[in-house]
């Protein structure tokens, strides 16, 4: 099977006090890359493109909008 890496846009949670990850959500699918280094180049920039939009979870750390995890591709 051949490697891909999708960025996925975490679904952040709020409970009043803080923002936390739920579970259940593993996230929205964005895009694929074959390339781990451009999925990573670009899911920095997208995370950057975000910052005006920080959040913190419950330890006052800050929360990415978006992440790449790695996945099959299928023919």
């Amino acid at each position: 099977m051949k490697k891909g890496y999708c960025i996925v846009k975490i679904g952040w949670e709020y409970n009043d006090e803080y923002y936390y990850r739920p579970e259940s959500e593993g996230g929205k699918p964005v895009k694929v890359y074959e390339a781990q280094s451009v999925a990573e180049k670009e899911c920095l920039r997208m995370n950057q493109a975000e910052e005006d939009e920080d959040i913190t979870d419950s330890k006052d750390r800050l929360c990415k909008h978006y992440e790449v995890t790695e996945v099959e591709l299928v023919d």
